[in-house]
């Protein structure tokens, strides 16, 4: 391991749900920029706008996050979005995920809140593009030392776990929902990517490795049903992103570069798979 800070951030990253009010110095204004100037694409067309909200007021954090603005309260906060037409919100999970881990590298906490279902009142409010794709603003700022967290966000900690599916549980062998052991050289890498957050911790994700490639699906049916299919849609190819980008991450953290390549919407270029799950993307692993 080339880089085991950067492939322990991965593994520790954790949600975090009360912040300090403390607003950032200029020297993190500086950290902040430059880590989202370095960010990495999918596809080099594709550009994700980072709008920054510092010392955010009472009304724009509403908008922004929705009924959890009340709740999860910090003076920064930043709202990824796209106007590009390729695999736009799988592109914001993926560049969001690589800032997310960046961050906490250097003591900064995030919480991602989904904006399925009201895009438009956000683009209307922060005068956006109207044809903007998005999936979750992100809170950012000092984590709270003595924060009183609920259940849920003390097993989030680093060293504690939620409850997360077994790797057999989420990777298959030569084709979908066909059980297989999982090489030994790929258990870091998947280990990178189970540990990936996801909207309601719903782990969309499953993977066939096959012929010397890991295939991404995605479950819009991991989400609650009380969303609509287009939300549980829009959440699942954004979770699809964050997962694409502690893979690559975790690659980068061994000295590899290994490059996804996207869904080309032919279903003979993936292996079978159910009619409700999505194909996302592909990534060679030997």
């Amino acid at each position: 391991m080339q880089n085991q800070e950067l492939y322990q951030a991965i593994l520790d990253r954790y949600t975090v749900r009360q912040f300090e009010q403390t607003v950032f110095q200029q020297e993190t204004y500086d950290l902040l920029n430059g880590i989202i100037g370095n960010v990495k694409s999918l596809l080099p067309d594709n550009q994700v706008t980072i709008l920054q909200m510092n010392e955010i007021n009472p009304v724009d954090l509403l908008v922004a996050q929705g009924p959890y603005g009340t709740f999860v309260i910090s003076p920064h906060v930043l709202l990824p979005y796209t106007i590009s037409q390729q695999f736009p919100l799988v592109e914001i999970g993926y560049q969001a995920q690589q800032i997310v881990i960046q961050l906490f590298k250097a003591g900064i906490g995030s919480c991602y809140l989904g904006t399925a279902g009201r895009e438009n009142s956000v683009i209307r409010h922060f005068d956006l593009p109207v044809n903007a794709s998005m999936g979750a603003s992100l809170v950012i700022g000092y984590p709270k030392n003595n924060e009183l967290r609920s259940m849920a966000n003390y097993f989030r900690k680093p060293g504690k776990h939620t409850k997360r599916m077994l790797l057999e549980e989420i990777v298959f062998a030569n084709k979908y929902d066909q059980m297989g052991q999982v090489p030994a050289a790929l258990k870091p890498i998947l280990e990178a990517a189970r540990r990936a957050p996801s909207a309601v911790n719903a782990q969309p994700w499953r993977f066939v490795i096959k012929d010397g490639w890991l295939y991404l699906y995605v479950r819009p049916k991991a989400y609650p049903f009380v969303l609509s299919q287009r939300n549980r849609n829009t959440y699942a190819l954004h979770d699809a992103g964050l997962v694409m980008a502690n893979i690559s991450m975790a690659y980068e953290a061994m000295g590899e570069q290994r490059d996804w390549v996207l869904y080309d919407f032919d279903i003979h270029s993936f292996p079978e798979f159910p009619k409700a799950v999505l194909p996302v993307a592909k990534i060679q692993v030997s």
